[in-house]
């Protein structure tokens, strides 16, 4: 799940949704500038959490109480989080591209079932290119 402030509210309710489907586990990736046009710029800097409400996120996602494995997907909060008394995850190091520095969607394409094409699958519909079903991947 990308934690953005259209989403922040929500972090409990996917915690049990997860368990209650059987879930062993569960990704957090705070939303993260993802290109350098103006729409794009502007959705980072509208919906994008604020150290505060990062912090909060992460007391909430750790201090809930679950079973689930949860990997808060955050390099500069693996430093600090022993300083401040919660852990994090070291099953593995999530999702990330160790070559590529912040969010790799300058290097990812997503396509859904229906043909939409996006620069990732947590991206918001909003951010939709085009449809491979309609069009060469080429013209997208």
């Amino acid at each position: 799940m990308v934690l953005s402030k259209l989403n922040l509210g929500q972090v409990r309710e996917l915690i049990q949704l997860t368990e209650s489907l059987g879930g062993k586990r569960i990704i957090f990736l705070p939303l993260k500038p993802f290109g350098e046009d103006e729409v794009s710029t502007r959705y980072y800097q509208q919906y994008a959490l604020t150290p505060k409400e990062q912090e909060a996120a992460v007391k909430e996602i750790y201090g809930y109480g679950s079973n689930l494995d949860i990997f808060y997907d955050e390099p500069f909060l693996w430093n600090l989080s022993a300083k401040h008394g919660f852990s994090l995850s070291n099953v593995d190091s999530g999702i990330t591209i160790p070559e590529v520095k912040g969010c790799a969607v300058s290097y990812s394409m997503y396509i859904q079932t229906g043909g939409s094409v996006r620069p990732c699958m947590f991206s918001p519909e909003e951010l939709t290119f085009g449809n491979a079903a309609q069009e060469p991947l080429e013209d997208i």
